[in-house]
């Protein structure tokens, strides 16, 4: 984006629906949501939490959320200041099929911004940067992995599969079929700026289930991605890491509009009967 594009004064961003303080106090509470129009109730405002309304609405569903907070969003918030874009959580997400279908649901596609995946990223080691391979000539050739660490992130396809059904943290994943160097000096900071978030806390399975699946139906994540290069010219999807002009905050912002009349911020819940 070039300098002329960008906004002459600081933009913030208001709650774009109706804050509604009078509804759900004392005994209107159970009295509005044990009533037989509404049919769902969720708690949180968080991405997860909006996704959800949405979907319900979508499916003719009547019902509420509730944020305790001023704004919804969770960690996704974005701002404009001093002519800068200011992303307080993660700053990119990996586009997929669903996500897309969401994009277009809610008419975003022209704020659209992707990445060039051939685009160098870096993470800093040590206050030096480092360029993150990109491609398996990159990883035989970074500085980042010993020669003992690319040896084992290449025998993953011969590392067995786990046979547990339970999740497991994305941390616990990569060290298992890539081992712990992998984990720390390329994952990590990549899952940072996804997620902000930490890869001991974050599921494997909810992060990145393409992974988990190609291990349980290829026995490996090499293999299942070789697999799935195939088809990848076929896919509609855009490639690249995706935010929008105003920030990434953008989505649940939409996403706020249009449940607006789900929407109640500011309401805490106590319990639930």
């Amino acid at each position: 984006m070039s300098a002329d594009q960008l906004p002459k004064k600081d933009t913030h961003f208001e709650n774009p629906f109706p804050k509604d303080l009078s509804v759900f106090r004392n005994n209107d509470y159970n009295t509005a949501m044990t009533h037989s129009e509404n049919d769902f109730l969720i708690l949180g405002g968080g991405i997860a939490g909006l996704v959800a309304a949405h979907a319900a609405q979508k499916n003719g569903l009547n019902g509420l959320l509730l944020e305790k907070g001023p704004m919804v969003g969770g960690v996704i918030q974005s701002e404009w200041k001093d002519r800068c874009l200011l992303e307080y959580g993660p700053n990119t997400v990996m586009l997929n099929g669903a996500l897309m279908g969401l994009i277009e649901e809610l008419n975003l596609q022209e704020d659209m911004l992707l990445a060039d995946p051939k685009t160098p990223r870096y993470v800093q080691i040590d206050h030096t940067l480092y360029s993150l391979p990109l491609s398996p000539l990159g990883l035989l050739s970074t500085e980042l992995l010993s020669i003992g660490d690319k040896l084992r992130f290449f025998c993953e396809p011969f590392i067995p599969a786990s046979k547990k059904d339970s999740d497991e943290s994305l941390s616990d994943f990569i060290s298992r079929r890539f081992g712990s160097a992998t984990l720390e000096r390329l994952v990590k900071p990549f899952v940072n700026g996804i997620w902000a978030g930490d890869g001991d806390s974050l599921s494997a399975q909810a992060t990145f289930p393409k992974l988990k699946e190609f291990e349980k139906e290829k026995g490996s994540v090499i293999k299942g991605a070789v697999s799935q290069q195939k088809n990848r010219n076929q896919s509609r999807i855009p490639k690249g890491l995706l935010s929008f002009k105003d920030g990434l905050g953008t989505l649940p912002r939409a996403l706020a509009r249009s449940l607006k009349d789900v929407i109640k911020v500011e309401e805490d819940a106590v319990g639930i009967q």
